[in-house]
């Protein structure tokens, strides 16, 4: 749970693990025992979504969306969706199209800005480091 569209409430991000599908964020109710979830669709065509991660990976203040699709996606992207304002406009930044089974996010090279490591599951793939050099 974290709170996408900085209302102070925690909202919930969902993706397809296995195939096709949609990556989503589900606004919370300002009544959460009450009232219902508003799902908000992030993107509609991706899927094999075994990681995903919610960082401000631009230093905006808004929280983005950083993800992989596995090696059995026949598209294998990686790369994050920039929030436009309060989780209602994405846009995909791609930068690699070799998949990742696992991803996680952190300032790996000391620079203050999020990086990207992960790796396919195979056995002989390689850890590798999308470095965030701050361009989109």
């Amino acid at each position: 749970m974290v709170d996408v569209d900085l209302d102070g409430r925690n909202d919930i991000v969902l993706a397809a693990s296995e195939g096709g599908g949609r990556l989503s964020w589900y606004q919370a109710p300002p009544a959460p025992q009450t009232g219902a979830w508003t799902e908000h669709v992030v993107n509609s065509s991706i899927g094999y979504l075994h990681q995903f991660v919610v960082a401000d990976i631009n230093r905006d203040g808004r929280r983005d969306i950083a993800f992989a699709e596995m090696a059995q996606s026949p598209t294998k992207r990686i790369g994050w969706f920039e929030n436009n304002g309060g989780g209602t406009s994405w846009t995909m930044r791609v930068f690699a199209t070799t998949g990742s089974h696992n991803i996680r996010v952190a300032d790996m090279d000391r620079d203050l800005d999020l990086d990207i490591v992960g790796s396919n599951h195979d056995g002989t793939s390689p850890l590798e480091l999308w470095r965030n050099t701050g361009g989109t």
